[in-house]
């Protein structure tokens, strides 16, 4: 007998069911398998989170302790940067504590997060597979010694929002809701808020959907018009609440004057030296990570010319390049930067392998590929892995890691002498420190007897250096602050040859009479000493090292002078 339509399209449910089912299951799958990649990934993490801060994060735990303490950011000290990631670190310490492992484990939530928005972005466009092998990259990487990683800077939070929007954007193409545009605008904008070099993805992400709106036939205006409207919106917000907030308390000309006239002010000029710079630094970041970032460039080019990836075949170019070029404002290619740029590339490795496993799944073929890329990627991780493995696998204490990687600073010595500060003063005594190691204030939990908590602003190219010099004296002179310290350190001041000396001379003078020598710290090519009371006073003075000056202002009643 025949086989009508009817019946034929109920013997062909089931079968079709099952499929689907066998598609959910692996996808299930995958799903378990980046659960296990995240658990390793923070494991690892976790090894590193009493790591000393380093001045970055110094400056953000500091300022974040003061607008807990109800001081709005720029009253409290003066930055160059935008309060998104000052807030984060404000709900870390408000959450777990006025601790470094606090910081840290904050970080440690906020990478799990961005390897799982990194693996639910190439699950949607590539398949599992690709996201796994995505955000086992990232992860890796990003954890990575060559890019600072152990440590929260204000880069992982404009990843985050990056990485978010990214994701809403993809949804938001596909869906056409201008709901979801705007969410996605939304994200990019907090990356603003985050840093400013995070101010190119929502631009991209409007050329992008130009770039879909030419490819309609007929095409679309006001479709295209609600579309960038919902996501420029959302983009802006963040900014436009936050500068109501300063303008509402009558700061509006802080956060203008150092997030903005000031911050450009304080770029480099490009030449011969920021093109050193920024070969000096890639070959740093790159160092054991050769394939993966090789890889990266291979999957760029393979994703443009993707065809089966439809209207999403522009869609990561136009997110690489936004990344790159995160890393660019100011001209200060330092590495961490480059850590806007880690998604990049865990995206596109990922895609490269979910095309290669693509074509070998329709064709039959392609199975030399697939397993190409994936050796590759093995390589690159397992190759970065044991060129830093001294690291990733805690062999010496974090300590003595930061002396390795931080050579010359004194972030691990910072702790006892936070801890020393604040054993010996009271919540209402104020500290001055003439040097960049903001993380001291953190640990002591002493306010800065002066808004600047960072040195090198006092010594960069600009023309204000020399009155902010001056601002920091009449500051200190006014505060009469029970300790003064003295970082001596070529990292703290980034003295310039056409630097103005005024403070360097002032300080010369100024503790005579004043203060008696309590602490001091010598760093060496050996290592670092850390002395107090006589044992500090009798320190000879060596040619070759680099000293931390420690002074406790005098009583009126200390005849000894000590």
């Amino acid at each position: 007998m025949p086989t009508s339509s009817k019946t034929r399209r109920k013997a062909f449910t089931p079968a079709s069911r099952v499929q689907q089912g066998h598609r959910h299951d692996r996808r299930r799958a995958w799903t378990f398998v980046v659960l296990g990649i995240i658990l390793l990934v923070s494991l690892f993490r976790a090894l590193h989170l009493g790591f000393p801060l380093e001045r970055d994060e110094g400056e953000f735990g500091y300022i974040a302790q003061e607008m807990l303490r109800g001081v709005p950011m720029y009253v409290s000290a003066y930055t160059q940067k935008l309060p998104g990631t000052y807030l984060f670190y404000a709900l870390f310490l408000s959450v777990f504590g006025p601790s470094i492992t606090a910081i840290h484990f904050g970080m440690l939530l906020v990478n799990v997060v961005i390897m799982g928005l990194i693996f639910l972005t190439l699950r949607k466009t590539h398949g599992g597979p690709a996201g796994c092998i995505g955000a086992l990259v990232f992860g890796v990487m990003a954890l990575s010694p060559t890019v600072f990683g152990f440590a929260a800077h204000a880069t992982f939070f404009v990843a985050l929002f990056a990485v978010a929007g990214l994701y809403a954007l993809l949804h938001a193409r596909e869906r056409d809701h201008a709901a979801l545009f705007f969410v996605s605008g939304l994200c990019f904008g907090f990356a603003f808020l985050m840093k400013q070099s995070g101010v190119f993805f929502a631009p991209l992400a409007v050329v992008l959907l130009a770039f879909d709106h030419l490819t309609l036939k007929p095409r679309r205006l006001p479709r295209f018009a609600l579309q960038a409207l919902a996501l420029g919106t959302g983009a802006l917000a963040p900014s436009l609440l936050t500068f109501a907030y300063y303008a509402a308390i009558g700061k509006f000309f802080l956060i203008w004057f150092w997030a903005f006239k000031f911050a450009g002010e304080f770029s480099r000029h490009l030449g011969a030296e920021v093109a050193r710079t920024l070969l000096t630094a890639t070959r740093y970041v790159t160092t054991g990570f050769e394939p993966l970032w090789i890889l990266a460039v291979v999957g760029l080019v393979v994703t443009l010319r993707d065809r089966a990836l439809g209207k999403n075949r522009y869609l990561y170019a136009a997110f690489a390049a936004a990344c790159v070029l995160s890393i660019v404002p100011g001209f200060y290619f330092t590495p961490h930067y480059y850590i806007s740029l880690l998604p990049a590339v865990a995206l596109l490795v990922g895609a490269l392998a979910g095309a290669a496993e693509r074509h070998r799944a329709r064709s039959g073929r392609g199975l030399a590929q697939v397993a190409s890329v994936w050796a590759l990627a093995g390589l690159g991780l397992s190759t970065g892995v044991a060129k830093h493995g001294g690291f990733y696998f805690a062999k010496v204490s974090d300590a003595a890691e930061a002396r390795i990687i931080y050579p010359g600073n004194l972030f691990a010595e910072s702790v006892e002498i936070g801890e020393y500060l604040k054993s010996r003063t009271t919540p209402q005594d104020r500290i001055a420190i003439l040097g960049s190691e903001t993380q001291i204030f953190f640990y002591s939990q002493r306010r800065s007897a002066s808004r600047f908590v960072n040195t090198y602003f006092l010594t960069a190219d600009h023309p204000r250096n020399r009155e902010m010099q001056r601002e920091m004296i009449r500051d200190i002179e006014r505060a009469r602050p029970k300790y003064l310290l003295f970082a001596e350190l070529p990292t703290s001041w980034l003295i310039r040859p056409n630097s103005p000396r005024d403070i360097l001379e002032w300080i010369g003078t100024y503790p005579q009479g004043r203060y008696a020598l309590e602490g001091i710290v010598e760093l060496s090519r050996e290592g670092s000493v850390l002395r107090w009371g006589a044992e500090a006073r009798a320190q000879p003075i060596l040619p070759s090292s680099w000293y931390v000056w420690i002074w406790r202002r005098l009583d009126p009643s200390d005849a000894s002078g000590r």
